[in-house]
């Protein structure tokens, strides 16, 4: 919990302890939704990088493949 929460919750003093509950209940709120979107970021970032790792293996392959495809052709001619 950040040290805004933590502020808001034991500042009892203040003129609207409801108003402070309600604004700490919200920080916690946006700091669940940030740290959601923080994740889906790291496993898009991860997806990425099989998915470049995955077409530079292909790319590999195909070059490999159309090496060979040419040797045949040059022995049929």
């Amino acid at each position: 919990m950040s040290d805004i929460v933590n502020r808001l919750r034991t500042n009892r003093e203040c003129l609207a302890p409801c108003l402070m509950d309600d604004a700490a209940d919200e920080i916690v709120r946006l700091e669940r939704v940030m740290l959601d979107l923080i994740a889906e970021h790291d496993r898009q970032i991860e997806l990425i990088a099989t998915l470049r790792q995955e077409l530079k293996e292909s790319k590999a392959r195909n070059t490999m493949y159309l090496s060979r495809i040419q040797e045949y052709e040059a022995r049929e001619y």
